[in-house]
């Protein structure tokens, strides 16, 4: 049994897999296997020769998937003990996987997180460490693909990804997670090279409008604890709500991001700026 199970969802971009595998080639740590999961075009014999047979699963796909569906079977495949879902032109160091392994086998833990590299797509340059991720949920962690391994038991335990979703799905795995585990490791290690996407999922604003209500529906629970994140939410639906044109709908989240910030000064912009169609218009226009 492998100490890593590596899934790698992909659609006929053999070129930027194959670098991929060459980095995973190289890891010093080598007690590891691959499971890309493919829905373009039979692509393996691309790929032969770059890891070997025992390392490598290729699961081709007849109809098309969304990226959490493609995890999940890859998940199903697996036999290690910890799984990592990586994009497929994402880079790595070398040490990527020992520094996991080290962590993980050194605390026992559930999930380890790796600091990261995040490239926008005008190739601005920005560090993020996991235990200061985000200022609405600091001390949790890093949910990128990538920079993050987990125990395959405490996955399954939490349903796997959640298939509705072609947006936000892995920061709605982080909140199940949790609420299951507080055993968790944190390295510094900038050990991922994560490529913001000009065409990914976060950059079509309807796979936002639904993946940020399936969200807030689902984890009401979770955003009454987590206000400030119920308001980021809320906010973002808002914008969104507007470039879809549901303005009404974009009032209302707006107001209601409002009262549970109402001293926030760009909360209160936003609202004004919702209640006047023309101005909307203009700022929020859909691009």
């Amino acid at each position: 049994m492998p100490f890593f199970s590596i899934i790698i969802p992909t659609y006929n971009r053999p070129s930027k897999l194959a670098n991929t595998l060459e980095q995973l080639k190289a890891q010093t740590f080598l007690d590891f296997e691959v499971i890309i999961v493919e829905d373009g075009y039979n692509n393996n014999s691309f790929y032969n020769g770059i890891l070997s047979d025992d390392k490598l699963i290729y699961e081709f796909l007849q109809n098309k998937k969304n990226v959490s569906t493609k995890r999940n079977i890859g998940a199903s495949k697996t036999r290690g003990k910890y799984l990592i879902f990586l994009d497929d032109d994402d880079s790595v160091t070398n040490n990527w996987l020992l520094d996991f392994a080290d962590a993980l086998n050194r605390e026992n833990s559930d999930v380890a997180f790796c600091a990261v590299e995040v490239l926008s797509t005008n190739k601005k340059k920005n560090i993020i460490f996991p235990e200061t991720a985000y200022q609405d949920e600091r001390g949790w962690g890093i949910f990128l693909a990538g920079a993050f391994a987990i125990k395959k038991d405490i996955f399954k335990s939490v349903g796997c990804y959640d298939e509705m979703l072609r947006y936000g799905e892995n920061t709605e795995l982080g909140i199940r997670l949790k609420s299951k585990t507080n055993n968790k490791v944190f390295i510094n290690n900038i050990n991922l090279i994560y490529n913001s996407s000009a065409t990914g999922g976060s950059k079509n604003i309807q796979n936002t409008f639904i993946a940020n209500n399936h969200i807030l529906a689902k984890h009401k629970d979770w955003f009454l604890k987590s206000p400030i994140l119920h308001f980021n939410y809320l906010s973002v639906l808002g914008v969104v709500s507007y470039k879809l044109e549901k303005s009404k709908l974009a009032r209302k989240y707006l107001y209601e991001a409002l009262t549970i910030q109402c001293f926030n000064p760009k909360a209160w912009t936003r609202f004004l700026i919702s209640l006047f169609p023309f101005i909307a218009k203009k700022v929020w226009h859909r691009k």
